[in-house]
């Protein structure tokens, strides 16, 4: 915001006269200098309109600087501008059976963290019938629709190769 009348803030302006809106998909994976870039743009003009769409759930990329604070921060930056957070709680994408079955999983308290400043997981619905464009094979393996395995293998590498040993004869078995 208060940059010098320079070369730096000319570009920035030339920028928020080009870049009116922006959508920022996966923005659970941004990290604190790419949120800066946007919210200078896009926020501190007050006339530039941002949408970010996220799933702090989802968030694989700490390895090269994304983190969650900065998420969490940007979505407050965000509304005290005026703008709104919603959460959408329908999934087009999965069938009914994976949903209901790993709601539960998901909204166990320890999954996310628990206990103070942990993300809260809410049921997520699947879309009515009429409304699915896809359809799964039938499923004749009688098998649920969610199978969590559990190693008590000490080495990971240990407790990998056990785990590729049992997706293989599932497969072969299925």
């Amino acid at each position: 915001e208060n940059l010098p009348d320079s070369g730096e803030n000319a570009f920035l302006t030339a920028l928020q006269r080009r870049f009116r809106y922006a959508v920022v998909d996966e923005f659970q994976d941004t990290d604190p200098v790419q949120w800066e870039i946007f919210r200078k743009i896009f926020l501190s003009s007050g006339g530039g309109r941002i949408a970010l769409v996220g799933d702090p759930k989802q968030a694989i990329y700490g390895f090269r600087g994304a983190d969650l604070e900065t998420y969490f921060r940007s979505k407050d930056q965000i509304i005290a501008a005026g703008g709104a957070a919603y959460r959408l709680g329908v999934n087009y994408r999965s069938a009914p059976a994976i949903l209901r079955a790993l709601n539960p999983v998901f909204a166990a308290p320890q999954w996310f963290g628990g206990g103070p400043g942990a993300m809260a997981y809410t049921d997520v619905e699947a879309c009515p019938p009429e409304e699915r464009k896809f359809s799964a094979a039938a499923d004749a393996s009688g098998r649920a629709a969610l199978t969590i395995c559990a190693s008590d293998v000490p080495r990971a590498s240990e407790a990998k190769r056990a785990f590729y040993q049992f997706i293989a004869s599932e497969i072969k078995r299925l």
